[in-house]
């Protein structure tokens, strides 16, 4: 999953291409957040994974029984974190780079494969998989619609104005 965009961002500084480095970087925001999301509800849903109930087990009774894990990259089943992953970047693409209208389709189809993949492998429920993919499009589609304004003050990789540095001299001169 994380070749697809580290090959567009190396295909987009080779074209010198703004636009195309920005959606990566617009992807990894994304990806990022949904993560966060995702740790913070495995960590207090703790649901079980399909493999862990056994056979003709009560499957109503998943949730908030997971003591097993890494609270670091979250305890729980619920949300799937490699479908909110693939959503979030597959939404980026997708809002990006409309047209032609297939690149929609083989974005949204191929973070499905993704998402779906993990119900049969019983790493997840439909539920969870469901939850991972309507989460992963609503934070990567806000993510694109609202981006980040970088004001002069808060920009870290300019170099700030010459009357800043000058100032930030004099100030470090004066006495305590």
């Amino acid at each position: 999953m994380e070749v697809f965009p580290a090959a567009f961002y190396a295909v987009a500084l080779l074209r010198k291409d703004a636009y195309a480095q920005n959606t990566v970087l617009l992807a990894g925001e994304a990806v990022i957040d949904s993560e966060l999301v995702t740790t913070v509800l495995k960590d207090i849903d703790r649901r079980y994974r399909p493999n862990s109930v056994p056979s003709g087990g009560d499957l109503s009774a998943t949730w908030f029984k997971q003591t097993q894990g890494s609270y670091i990259g979250g305890v729980g089943s619920f949300p799937s974190g490699h479908t909110i992953a693939a959503f979030s970047v597959a939404t980026v693409f997708a809002d990006r780079y409309p047209h032609p209208v297939w690149h929609v389709w083989m974005a949204y189809g191929l973070a499905g494969l993704v998402g779906f993949s993990r119900v049969p492998l019983q790493s997840h429920f439909p539920s969870d998989v469901f939850a991972g993919a309507a989460l992963g499009y609503v934070i990567a589609h806000y993510v694109v619609r609202h981006p980040h304004e970088v004001t002069p003050e808060f920009d870290m990789l300019s170099t700030p104005p010459d009357s800043q540095v000058q100032a930030a001299r004099t100030d470090s001169l004066l006495p305590n």
